[in-house]
């Protein structure tokens, strides 16, 4: 419906329904709830081309990111 670029703070079940119904929204994350410390949940876009607030803007609506509260992990298999 192009009223929302992404969601925070959706529980499990809700987001599945909203995939259900053929929907495709970014999540995303912040700090900002009272239960969480500043920094404990990030969220990473990537961008094309500089760094931007509107390149990650774009990012974001064009689904390129994810959310964690976890490590972010690097792996290499040789």
């Amino acid at each position: 419906m192009g009223l929302l670029d992404s969601v925070d703070q959706v529980r499990h079940r809700d987001w599945y329904q909203v995939l259900d119904a053929g929907r495709r929204l970014p999540t995303t994350t912040g700090a900002d709830h009272p239960a969480r410390t500043v920094g404990s949940s990030r969220t990473y876009v990537k961008v094309e081309g500089p760094r931007s607030l509107d390149g990650w803007i774009d990012g974001i609506r064009k689904g390129r990111c994810y959310a964690t509260s976890g490590p972010l992990l690097d792996l290499a298999v040789r």
